[in-house]
């Protein structure tokens, strides 16, 4: 991963800090349930799209293991494995 892209990574994920933090504050002042829900849903997609640029960060690597002469089997694999955590979420 690029300095650039955990910079990028690392931004996002303090902004899902600070929404949290804004649905705790949201329950406790007893907010409406589809307004909290709709923050959640946000929350959600946020790191969902954190997910998916880490997932984009490594196939980034294995494209350049393989350029570089990595073998494209070994890459695949580590793809793969990255594949099924992402595929979890």
């Amino acid at each position: 991963m690029t300095e650039k892209e955990k910079a990028g990574i690392v931004r996002r994920l303090h902004r899902i800090s600070g929404q949290i933090a804004g649905i705790e504050k949201m329950v406790g002042d007893g907010a409406p349930e589809e307004e909290i829900l709709i923050q959640i849903n946000a929350v959600k997609q946020a790191s969902h799209r954190v997910g998916q640029l880490l997932l984009q960060s490594r196939v980034n690597e294995c494209i350049h293991a393989v350029a570089e002469g990595k073998a494209a089997d070994e890459a695949m694999e580590e793809y793969q494995k990255a594949m099924e955590f992402y595929s979890r979420m």
